[in-house]
């Protein structure tokens, strides 16, 4: 496989990990989404070599390095358009949990005001008996 096959293939398995990282997210899959985003930050070092090498070989052959980038341009608009739509998703899913630990947090106040109230009551009743 050449320089350009290569960069090409590593774009494909960032939109594959970019793909399961979004599975995931949706499925609060949170080690997952870590060993997806791991995965991607390994692949952007490789993804500069491919593209350092495959823009050298072009040079080497004489072919224009403006049609390989017009195609990993229209590759990469692809790929922020799948982040930003897992960025959301994920944004979405961080509100959901606020939301939740917020409601959490109001119950054991109450929780708490009502062991507070009948609580100490019951305690002193108990204490007058005996």
């Amino acid at each position: 496989m050449d320089a350009r096959e290569q960069l090409f293939a590593a774009y494909g398995d960032w939109r594959e990990w970019t793909q399961r990282e979004g599975d995931a997210i949706r499925a609060q899959m949170w080690a997952e989404v870590e060993r997806c985003q791991n995965a991607k930050a390994e692949l952007q070092g490789r993804i500069l070599e491919f593209t350092d090498a495959a823009q050298a070989a072009s040079r080497r052959a004489g072919l224009d390095w403006s049609s390989v980038q017009s195609e990993i341009s229209a590759l990469v608009a692809q790929l922020i358009s799948m982040e930003h739509q897992n960025s959301d998703c994920l944004a979405l899913q961080r509100s959901e949990a606020e939301a939740q630990h917020s409601d959490l947090c109001q119950a054991h106040r109450n929780l708490r005001r009502v062991h507070v109230s009948y609580g100490a009551a019951a305690s002193s009743q108990w204490h007058s008996y005996s």
